[in-house]
This record gives structure tokens, sequence and C-alpha cells, in this order.
């Protein structure tokens, strides 16, 4: 007399599969592929602000910081070792 259940056999029967399925053929990785683009254009349809706030922010702050670090002015090697000069003796004052 055993005292598991038959349900319990049946419930270990399903677990205990043959696991994920490799993917064979590249036709069946494209497939899988594609399926994968289509799961994401459905989460973002209803995810819009999600989409807006990982790609499109952080693209918008790339293209702005490029303007303005194409349009600043450009720094000759005297004002830069001029503003050291000035930095450095302000720190051994302060010290």
């Amino acid at each position: 007399m055993s005292t598991k259940n038959d349900d319990d056999d049946d419930d270990d029967d399903v677990l205990c599969g043959p696991g994920p399925l490799l993917v064979q053929s590249s036709s069946r990785l494209i497939q899988q592929f594609f399926a994968i683009l289509v799961k994401r254009c459905y989460y973002v349809r209803r995810n819009w602000k999600g989409l807006f706030s990982q790609i499109l922010l952080p693209a918008l702050f790339v293209c702005v910081a490029m303007t303005v670090a194409l349009t600043a002015p450009q720094v000759n090697q005297s004002s830069v070792t001029f503003y050291f000069f000035i930095l450095s003796s302000l720190l051994l004052v302060l010290s």
C-alpha cells in the first residue's frame, strides 16, 4: 500500500518533462526572433512611458550634450595653463 495518491504521480510526470526545446534550425531561430519582436511591440503599445523613459529620453539627453559640446568655444592651451595656475595658487593659500 502506497502513501501517495494517484494525483501526485501525475504531477511528478509533468514536472519531470524533457525541458525546453533546443533550437534545431535557422528557421526556428528566425521564428523565435520575430516572436520576441512581436512580444516587445505589444509591451511597448501598453507601456509607452517605459519606451519614452528608457530609449527616447536618454537619446534626447545625448543629442543635447553633443550639441552643447560642439557649440562650446574652443579652449586653447594658454588659458588652461592660466586656470591651472590660479587654482593651484588658491589651494596653496587655503591650506
